[in-house]
């Protein structure tokens, strides 16, 4: 079996000026296809640099880090993974159905637009300026870009931010049923 995410003895540590500050330590982590894991620490504890190394944005300090079986540094690794990031920019001047257009492009096997824009409840805003939602439905279109390459792997990174009630419980149900269809979490 595919482990899709595979840390080995990784650690993180970042440098400013003549300090310096381990964030991670000697982590080891297997994730298999079909598990649906969460990460829980306090803040500061890491998370985010955690999928960050993950995904290949950074690099760790020491040790190793395979994504798909690959370095996360090899495009291909991401083939098959979407991803909801903490701290996301939208650009001006583009519609939602346009940025999704513009992502799916990229995947080999993506969902249809108008299937991304059913299941994140976004099919009125298709027309809409993307950087004219509201901070709830920017979230729901995060969500949409991690859908539309159809993905083997979701990554999530405070996917709930800015969701309200409706939205969280809807977000929540979607997350379920990309679970039961064999998308690891």
């Amino acid at each position: 079996m595919l482990n899709l995410i595979e840390l080995r003895q990784v650690s993180k540590t970042f440098r400013k000026g003549f300090s310096e500050s381990t964030i991670l330590q000697n982590i080891d982590l297997t994730i298999h296809k079909g598990e649906f894991v969460v990460l829980r620490g306090e803040n500061g504890a890491g998370k985010s640099t955690l999928l960050n190394l993950i995904l290949g944005l950074i690099k760790p300090s020491q040790g190793e880090v395979k994504l798909m079986g690959i370095s996360p540094q090899d495009s291909a690794s991401k083939l098959s993974v979407g991803v909801v990031l903490q701290e996301t920019t939208i650009p001006k001047n583009v519609k939602v159905k346009e940025l999704i257009q513009l992502l799916q492009s990229y995947y080999p096997q993506q969902y249809s637009i108008e299937d991304v824009l059913r299941k994140v409840k976004l099919e009125d805003k298709s027309e809409a300026w993307a950087s004219s939602l509201s901070g709830g439905q920017k979230q729901r279109l995060y969500f949409a870009l991690a859908l539309v390459g159809n993905p083997e792997l979701l990554i999530l990174d405070e996917p709930t931010r800015n969701l309200d009630d409706k939205g969280y419980k809807e977000f929540w149900e979607q997350i379920t049923a990309c679970y039961q269809q064999g998308i690891t979490i």
